[in-house]
């Protein structure tokens, strides 16, 4: 007898597993609305701009205190370099 269904078949049932990926599904969708402002596209560019200003202000308050290569990334295999002052 399968342990996971109750069942004396090959077949392994899970049922709590379409619950998980509607409510996955559900929240992913609502945070893609988020994100992009619904769609907006005006206001994403708008929060584009915003988030690479924070990220000039950053690197150039780190700069006043440390003259050596800055990188950024969500992980090493993905570090990228900050521009230059000069750029």
């Amino acid at each position: 007898m399968d342990k996971a269904s109750g069942s004396s078949d090959n077949v392994v049932s899970f049922p709590e597993i379409d619950s998980f990926m509607s409510d996955r599904s559900t929240a992913e969708y609502r945070w893609a609305k988020q994100v992009t402002f619904d769609g907006n596209i005006t206001a994403m560019n708008a929060r584009s701009l915003l988030i690479e200003d924070e990220w000039r202000r950053l690197a150039s308050s780190v700069r006043q205190v440390f003259p050596g290569l800055l990188t950024y990334g969500g992980a090493a295999p993905s570090l990228s370099p900050i521009a230059s002052p000069s750029l």
